[in-house]
């Protein structure tokens, strides 16, 4: 009965410290984070910070972006030149003007090779490499109309973004 007492007490303590909100504060001009009831939480240490998105907050420390979980802990090394909030389980990131994404385990599912890339929304985002666009999808797949998923981009043809693209592709 204890051992399950206290198992319940570790899971409760968790569930409060993941579960529960978290403000940023500024002090001295470094970025940290506070519970609602004011105490801090993570130090404020950070040259700047988002707010949590899915779980991790994008922070700047010594010139780079990195991610942290809501104990402070640094998931994704601040290695990158510059990163995005995470959406739909991605964050856009970037390397010498290279773009890609990046999972909450910081794996980069998308490389950093292109010169633009924008949010995924309905399972899709618009890239840009060497002066063409495309659509891609969380797999790096060209679309088709048997499988969503495949290996490869949509064809980076156009230089200029036709109107209603993506809608009819999505019909097709």
């Amino acid at each position: 009965m204890k051992r399950i007492n206290l198992i319940l007490a570790v899971m409760l303590l968790c569930a409060g410290l993941y579960g529960q909100e978290l403000i940023k504060f500024s002090e001295n001009g470094k970025y940290g984070f506070r519970n609602t009831e004011g105490h801090v939480l993570v130090r404020a240490e950070y040259d700047w910070a988002n707010d949590f998105s899915e779980g991790l907050a994008l922070v700047k420390t010594e010139g780079k972006w990195g991610y942290i979980d809501k104990a402070g802990e640094m998931i994704i090394p601040a290695k990158y030149d510059w990163g995005d909030d995470f959406s739909d389980g991605l964050a856009k990131v970037s390397v010498r003007f290279k773009y890609g994404y990046v999972d909450t385990s910081g794996k980069e599912v998308i490389p950093l090779k292109y010169d633009k890339v924008e949010g995924f929304s309905e399972g899709l985002a618009r890239v840009e490499s060497d002066g063409k666009y495309g659509y891609m999808n969380k797999t790096e797949g060209r679309l088709s109309r048997s499988n969503i998923a495949g290996p490869m981009i949509f064809p980076m043809v156009w230089q200029r973004w036709p109107q209603g693209l993506k809608r009819a592709i999505l019909i097709r």
